[in-house]
């Protein structure tokens, strides 16, 4: 069984990324990490981008965390977030 944080460990190892990049992979870390990959079907991307969507954009806040600011993603942002679940799939 091959997950969805195997696989993503994978791609962090291969080369460096930037923070941007990172934080969208631990977002799909955080949703589907011990998931197979194989096995995380459609509906359960739409649930999950429509969780991101709620959530919003997050401003950091001392001691590394960060909360909603209370503003939505810009839809490029939104397509980021698709996007890097793409790439994981085609590594």
């Amino acid at each position: 069984m091959t997950t969805l944080s195997m696989v993503i460990d994978g791609m962090v190892a291969s080369r460096e990324w930037d923070a941007a990049t990172l934080s969208r992979l631990q977002y799909w870390y955080g949703v589907f990490g011990s998931r197979d990959i194989a096995n995380i079907t459609p509906d359960e991307v739409d649930t999950a981008l429509v969780s991101l969507a709620k959530r919003g954009k997050l401003k950091p806040t001392r001691g590394g965390q960060c909360t909603s600011s209370g503003e939505s993603l810009a839809p490029s942002s939104f397509n980021r977030y698709i996007t890097q679940l793409q790439s994981i799939y085609r590594y």
